[in-house]
């Protein structure tokens, strides 16, 4: 009896770890080395400022879909969230494992 009930204890904790590394994987995923402080005014505003810069369809599309590093974020986010399905089907093993022997 005491031997289900451990194992369900640690199928419960097994679950919760997958579930915050399939969140924090989700977290992180999309961070990007941003600096802290820019260098000028200039840096901010010049962008604005260009007036030949234009945006077609197709750089949004290439920017969105066609680099390597959204596909690496994708990844990694479509992983996440496989961590968590995986948690969540441990956690519920668990319970179950619980109950059985609770009512048994």
């Amino acid at each position: 009896m005491d031997n289900i009930i451990i194992i369900a204890i640690v199928f419960q904790v097994v679950g919760v770890l997958f579930d915050v590394f399939g969140v924090l994987l989700i977290i992180y995923s999309d961070e990007k080395k941003l600096p802290l402080k820019p260098d000028s005014l200039t840096d901010i505003i010049g962008p604005l400022l260009n007036k030949d810069h234009r945006i077609s369809p197709s750089k949004i599309f290439n920017d969105l879909f066609g680099h390597d590093y959204n596909k690496k974020i994708k990844r990694k986010k479509i992983s996440g969230i496989g961590l968590i399905l995986i948690g969540a089907l441990i956690m519920i093993t668990g319970l179950a494992l619980f109950i059985i022997e609770h009512y048994s």
